[in-house]
Parts: C-alpha cells; sequence; structure tokens
C-alpha cells in the first residue's frame, strides 16, 4: 500500500514539475504547448500564385511583361495584402511570403503593366454600401487635348477566386485576359505621293474596376500615323494602333484622314460623316473577341469610275472577313 502511494505522489510531483518549468499557467499561456484545435491540421499558408494566360491568339512576350501587381482581398471584400513583381514569367510558381489563413476564401486581383500611361486607384476598404473591387480603378491617362498619340503597353487582368487547403500546399493559378487590342489597318491603292495619313478610333474605354467592367471616361481618340511612299503610282499604306478593350455593345468610331489634303479617307461616299461604328463592322464577321485581340483590317477605298464618277462601296476585310460598306452603310458580309 506504501509503495502504490510513493509511486502516486512521485508522479504527481513530476506533473507540478512540469507545470512549472514551462510556466504554463493561466495569467500567462505564452509557454503553453500549442494544441491544435482542428485534429492537428495547420492554420495559416504561403501564397503561392502563378499567371496563366487564357486561350487567346496573342501569347505576351517576356518584354511585355514589366510589372504584376497582386491584390488579396479578403470575406470583407477589403483589400488585405498586396504583392508586386517585376518582369514576371507566365506559366512560372511564385511564393508571395503572404500568409493566408486556412479555410478562408479569398479574391486575387491582378493587373499586368499598371504604371505609366496607366493609372492605378484601389479602394483598400469595403463599406456595407460599396466593394472595394467596384470602387477601385485602373485608368488611362488622357493628355488633355483628348488625343493618345503615343502606343500604349499591353494591360492584362486577372481574378480568382480561392480557399487556401490547411493541409497542403496550393498554386493559385490567376488566368490572364487581355485589356488591350491590336489592330493592323492597311489601305490599298494609295496614292504615292508622299501624304501623311492617320487613323483614329474615338471611345470612352479608358478606365475599369477591380472586377474588369468598364468604367466610362470622356471621349478621346486612339491615334497612328504613316507616311505613303513617293515615287508615283499606288500602293498599300500600313498603320498600327493599340486600344484598350473592344466590346459589343460599345461604339467605338474608327476613321481615317489624309492629313495632307485633309480628305476623309475612311470612310468615304455620301452620307458618311467621317467615321464609322468599328463594332457594328466587327459584329458583322465571325471575329470571337473574347479570344481575338489582333485584328487585321484591310480597306479597299471606293474607286473612281472611267466616266469620273464616285463609286460609294468600300470593301472591307476583318481577320479574312469581307464587309462592303455603301455610304457608311454595310450593305452584304459574307
Amino acid at each position: 500500500m506504501r509503495r502504490v502511494f510513493n509511486i502516486v505522489l512521485t508522479a504527481l510531483a513530476a506533473v507540478i514539475l512540469s507545470v512549472g518549468s514551462s510556466s504554463c499557467v493561466k495569467e500567462d499561456l505564452s509557454n503553453c504547448p500549442i494544441i491544435p484545435d482542428d485534429g492537428g491540421k495547420t492554420e495559416a499558408r504561403t501564397l503561392k500564385l502563378m499567371f496563366v494566360p487564357r486561350q487567346m491568339d496573342v501569347t505576351p512576350s517576356q518584354e511585355d511583361l514589366k510589372l504584376a501587381v497582386v491584390y488579396v482581398f479578403d470575406p470583407s471584400g477589403a483589400v488585405f495584402k498586396t504583392w508586386t513583381k517585376q518582369n514576371p514569367a507566365l506559366n512560372t510558381p511564385y511564393d508571395t511570403g503572404i500568409i493566408l489563413d486556412a479555410s478562408v476564401a479569398y479574391r486575387l486581383v491582378a493587373w499586368i503593366n499598371p504604371e505609366a500611361p496607366y493609372t492605378v486607384t484601389p479602394a483598400y476598404t469595403a463599406t456595407p454600401t460599396r466593394s472595394a473591387l467596384t470602387y477601385g480603378r485602373v485608368s488611362l491617362t488622357i493628355p488633355p487635348s483628348g488625343d493618345v498619340t503615343e502606343k500604349i503597353p499591353m494591360l492584362l487582368y486577372g481574378s480568382k477566386e480561392q480557399v487556401i487547403r490547411p493541409t497542403e500546399d496550393t498554386t493559385v493559378e490567376i488566368p490572364l485576359t487581355l485589356d488591350t487590342y491590336d489592330l493592323t489597318v492597311t489601305i490599298k491603292g494609295v496614292p504615292l505621293d508622299g501624304s501623311q495619313y492617320r487613323l483614329q478610333v474615338n471611345d470612352t474605354n479608358g478606365a475599369y474596376d477591380f472586377n474588369n467592367n468598364f468604367i466610362e471616361t470622356v471621349g478621346f481618340d486612339y491615334q497612328g500615323f504613316a507616311t505613303a511612299g513617293t515615287g508615283g503610282g499606288t500602293g498599300d499604306l500600313v498603320i498600327t494602333l493599340r486600344t484598350l478593350r473592344l466590346a459589343p455593345n460599345r461604339s467605338p468610331l474608327i476613321g481615317i484622314v489624309n492629313m495632307t489634303s485633309g480628305t476623309v479617307v475612311f470612310p468615304s461616299g455620301a452620307g458618311t460623316t467621317g467615321a464609322t461604328n468599328l463594332m457594328e463592322l466587327i459584329g458583322q464577321t465571325g471575329v470571337d473577341l473574347s479570344t481575338t485581340y489582333k485584328l487585321n483590317i484591310e480597306i479597299t477605298p471606293p474607286p473612281t469610275e472611267n466616266d469620273g464618277t464616285a463609286n460609294t462601296s468600300t470593301v472591307i476585310t476583318i481577320n479574312g472577313w469581307r464587309v462592303v460598306l455603301e455610304g457608311g452603310i454595310v450593305i452584304i458580309n459574307e
């Protein structure tokens, strides 16, 4: 009986000494052992991510990717953390060093190249009446003249909602899509007299929220320039231009002017106003703007008939699709 008592006493003393040595008392829990309440699962993970391009006809080159900025939104809709990467690469995993709680849904929003001439105005906090995703914006800096004469950089957007897994590392793949379109416009049969030409697209698409929705701006002109060759005769003139997003149910106006003579080259003919709805033309084709970001447009202005009268039919091809304008009105498409 005494031997049993001694064993119990010894065990009790060991427990007391263990508690005393670890200083794990009610008033100070700093030295207490951590006992997970989730069955031993890790409660936080480091955010790892990768930029993955969506299906597009344009794959950005490494030279096109200058800067990536990722905004991490918490479940309340507020910006929790941001992460930046110079010269980011596609399909390459990155460890951001950002610690996120497991089993919590976060929203990641990525912008590629959100630097001059673009301006980022993030809304870091959310309120019951507004979302930071809606009130944050990326906008193009528009000169006071309203003319954007320099080629704008590629702008890409990506978004992904992700629940961080508590038991394993997860690399969040952020799908990227282009917010810019490249136009290559070829004018057929231009007199080779050294004249200067201006291609312009007028739009109000200069800003986007963090859901990548349009924020209407004042109207402004994207402008591209080219000079015809010399030596007489006629030839082709190529003008390139990059715009921000094009989309159905919008009305960007496209026009071409001979700056030397002051005459309108496209659209031409009776009833035209010097510009026509680019989306109306694209809508007559099979071009899918959700996957096609490179538009090759050929324009054959109306020829002058042998009797000196003007033919008002303009033939246009957009990525191989043929559209005919009669006095600025679409009359046939093939």
